[in-house]
């Protein structure tokens, strides 16, 4: 039964479009609960219909750019963390505690923060 499909080809289809139909009746139905909750607001053109999957553009192709590393342009917090001479471990343990400190944290958890970074 592997490879073969119980469904010919226009019961397929025809499942097809009442998935459309009932996504395009589930998109109706939220975009009047939208409306309803904000009153005040001018109602909005209805969104078109999309294209069927047969018609659909092809994705665009990722540039090559954005695939390489992250330059470094202008990023002003390295060079001052690097004029400070802090490793990097000291601050991921400042920012830990800060963290902990806004969270309300016992204040013995912050001091044995503040004992490893001596």
């Amino acid at each position: 039964m592997a490879g073969q499909s119980e469904y010919t080809s226009a019961q397929i289809i025809a499942m097809q479009k009442d998935a459309m139909r009932r996504v395009h009746e589930m998109q109706r139905i939220s975009q009047e609960k939208i409306r309803q909750s904000q009153p005040n607001r001018p109602p909005s053109p209805p969104a078109p219909a999309p294209e069927p999957a047969a018609e659909m553009p092809a994705a665009p192709e990722v540039s090559s750019s954005l695939l390489g590393p992250p330059e470094n342009k202008g990023n002003e917090m390295a060079g001052f963390f690097d004029q400070m001479n802090l490793d990097p471990e000291v601050l991921l343990l400042l920012g830990v505690g800060l963290l902990l400190m806004n969270e309300g944290a016992d204040p013995m958890l912050l001091l044995a923060l503040l004992y490893i970074l001596l």
